[in-house]
């Protein structure tokens, strides 16, 4: 596989939780701490970058996946922002079939739920690897140690301390970088950290954390065990290159902690994302770009690399009053021009690409040409909706769609004036596609029109 500078440094990264361990307040504490926006939005406050939904500001929960587009340090992030909700938990499965490593957040007042155990048999599936951030231990009553041991127990994982808290509830003051030896505290007001000595009182904590750390970094190489034994710890470089091949490899999960709305521990996190979670080229060696060529039927492969042919897969679409329709894709790889011609795989249908787009919330950036490894918005698009596959029509590929799960929960719908039905029908068709959770038949008896959603708050939401 050639080396490809531009996908080196992505990072495409799905932001997973149970709901109301604060995945939305953390993303908002990442840019933030990157410096994206110039001050925190909060849930009550409905000012998230994430949640701009109309619902998603009423209910104080998300509801769809929203796409964080940023760079830090030499890396570009892509986070996906994705529900909680078992209701939603449809738009998180599409969401990681386009990334290529999870932030799985744990609310540590939230506690362990079924919802997130729910999804993590989806990306085990996908042989995904992760990092776990313990968020709330700023709140009443809250520890790392009963939290993170109920998640162990529950996902069966085997988990490694990067860093660890320094105070407890309303006296966390910052974390403890395992690695570094360094103890990183927020400073009110300004999206900065200082970094300074570990605090005496959990220098013995630290100790412990680090000899787990090292011994877990050591046994991915044999040259680290032998260096290990002889000297009883290994060089910052080599700890850092034995936690990204175990975190690749599935190994173990490396677990970063602190406040997201105190913004405590963001900035290691961020460091940690980047240093840890494998870029596309990494991934693609991980789990190879397959799919089959619909003219013969046999297996094709992709390369993440900008000059093979242009391929892509949609994770979702918007019908946007303003901007019309959008089209939210990850290219798998090759390279697609502004207003270039593709075609819709599955549907044997040729597209002319509209405009192109980075991706912040609801704020939308132009681009000039999509890259592999690229998550991006492209316009107009006439054809393709969720889960489709867009190709070079002279080296076409289809990748397998995402198995959905179905609707538990339906009711029959009325217009007010039966010369309503056309025109609600087609309000429900648009709804459809944008979230392919929902299903709109015709009851061939009743001639009743009938959706069907996944929960009541799913279809509440939706109307």
């Amino acid at each position: 596989m050639g080396k490809d500078a531009h996908a080196d440094t992505i990072r495409n990264i799905a932001v997973v939780s149970a709901s109301g361990a604060g995945t939305t307040s953390l993303v908002e504490a990442l840019l933030y701490s990157a410096g994206v926006i110039p001050a925190m939005g909060s849930i009550a406050n409905g000012n998230t970058v994430s949640d701009f939904e109309p619902e998603e500001i009423h209910r104080k929960v998300s509801v769809s996946t929203a796409v964080a587009h940023f760079p830090w340090k030499g890396t570009t992030f892509n986070l996906l922002d994705t529900p909680g909700s078992l209701s939603f938990q449809g738009e998180t499965k599409l969401a990681l079939h386009a990334v290529d490593g999870v932030l799985v957040v744990l609310g540590a007042a939230s506690g362990m739920r079924t919802e997130l155990e729910k999804l993590w048999t989806t990306i085990s599936d996908l042989r995904l690897p992760c990092i776990l951030f313990v968020n709330e231990l700023d709140r009443e009553r809250t520890a790392i140690e009963p939290v993170l041991k109920a998640c162990e127990d529950a996902l069966e994982i085997r988990t490694v301390p990067v860093t660890i808290p320094i105070g407890a509830e309303g006296r966390l003051e910052g974390v403890v970088h395992v690695v570094e030896g360094a103890a990183y505290r927020p400073v009110a007001g300004i999206a900065k950290v200082l970094r300074g000595n570990v605090p005496a009182g959990v220098g013995g904590l630290v100790g412990e954390a680090r000899k787990k750390l090292v011994e877990s970094a050591a046994e991915t190489d044999d040259r680290l065990v032998e260096k290990y034994l002889a000297q009883g710890d290994l060089a910052e470089a080599e700890i850092m290159q034995g936690v990204k091949a175990w975190t690749c490899a599935r190994k173990f999960v490396p677990v970063l902690c602190g406040s997201a709305v105190r913004n405590v521990g963001t900035t290691p996190l961020l460091d940690a994302l980047a240093a840890y979670l494998p870029s596309p080229a990494e991934a693609a060696l991980l789990r190879p770009v397959k799919g089959t060529d619909p003219q013969t039927g046999e297996e094709a492969v992709r390369e993440p690399a900008a000059d093979d042919p242009f391929s892509a897969y949609v994770f979702k679409t918007i019908i946007d009053p303003f901007a019309g329709h959008l089209t939210y894709l990850r290219v798998l790889s090759g390279t697609l021009h502004a207003d270039a011609p593709f075609v819709n795989a599955g549907r044997r249908v040729k597209e002319r690409g509209g405009h192109l787009f980075t991706i912040l919330g609801k704020k939308y950036t132009p681009a000039q040409q999509i890259s592999a490894g690229d998550i991006a918005a492209i316009a107009k698009l006439k054809d393709t909706q969720t889960g489709d596959t867009v190709c070079e029509e002279k080296h076409p590929i289809l990748f397998a769609r995402v198995p959905l799960p179905k609707p538990v929960f339906s009711f029959a719908l009325e217009p007010k004036a039966k010369a309503d039905i056309e025109k609600v029908s087609v309000g429900l068709h648009k709804l459809v596609e944008e979230d392919p959770m929902l299903e709109f038949t015709r009851n061939p008896e009743t001639k009743e029109m009938v959706l069907g959603g996944m929960g009541q708050l799913h279809v509440d939401v939706t109307f």
